[in-house]
């Protein structure tokens, strides 16, 4: 950020790198700031965004079982929302779950590569190639498949997501709530997207236990479901669809 063109940023904030469990990486103030201060100034191209669209749009076709499967995905909703009629809901689900499956996708391509010397291969290609440039945002984001430890346990990424709960959980945690039917949809809907993705996610991460690729699904579900945000800048479907925002989801932290 500091040494981005025209940007500022205050010495009364900086940039916290800490595990989930101790808060996470996030943008603090670490001296006092007083009221009407500017703290941080970027300009709108300076700020990374990562949406379905500017991905999928560069993605070779035919070189990637994952990305060519998302695409389908992306352009049938795509498609379906030109044709509907003015005054239908928009169905935000599908657009929201392609972004769910890029970042699943590269999270497990940035796993491979950064284990490349196991038994993990990973192939060339745009996945490696957005995997690497989306890196710094990868590796803070607590996606990847955690490996036990004899002092740290194998713990899910996100324990207090009701995606993690089991039946019982939902029943007890969440009676006599909204949240227990909306918990209800939303995991019968996660699992039929799974059930769709499971040939082209086992055919490009063949080397990884299908457990660790089920995970990383669920994390990136995770991960889009509470850090998203909508795509005001119109980069896919006029405005309508989502996006994450690193730099403003570390200003939430």
């Amino acid at each position: 950020l500091e040494v981005a063109p025209d940007s500022y940023v205050n010495p009364a904030i900086d940039l916290a790198i800490r595990p989930p469990e101790k808060g996470g990486t996030g943008i603090l103030a670490v001296d006092d700031v007083k009221k009407d201060t500017v703290v941080l100034c970027l300009p709108l191209e300076q700020v990374g965004m990562i949406d379905a669209a500017s991905i999928l749009d560069s993605a070779p076709e035919g070189e990637d079982a994952v990305f060519d499967m998302l695409n389908v995905m992306w352009n049938k909703q795509v498609a379906s929302e030109k044709n509907k009629k003015k005054g239908e809901d928009t169905q935000e689900g599908k657009r929201l779950a392609v972004l769910v499956g890029i970042i699943a996708h590269l999270q497990l391509t940035r796993y491979k590569d950064k284990t490349a010397w196991t038994a993990n291969e990973v192939k060339e290609g745009h996945a490696l190639e957005e995997s690497r440039r989306l890196g710094l945002f990868l590796d803070a984001m607590p996606l990847l498949p955690q490996q036990p430890t004899p002092n740290n346990p194998l713990q899910h990424p996100f324990p207090t997501h009701f995606l993690y709960w089991d039946d019982d959980e939902i029943e007890q945690l969440l009676q006599g709530t909204m949240a227990q039917t909306k918990a209800r949809e939303v995991r019968a809907g996660v699992g039929l997207v799974i059930r769709e993705w499971s040939a082209a996610f086992l055919k490009e991460h063949s080397s990884m236990k299908q457990s660790e690729i089920l995970n990383a699904i669920f994390s990136a579900f995770t991960a889009v479901l509470s850090r998203s945000f909508g795509d005001e800048a119109g980069r896919d479907l006029d405005g309508a669809g989502r996006m994450l925002v690193p730099l403003v989801d570390m200003l939430n932290h």
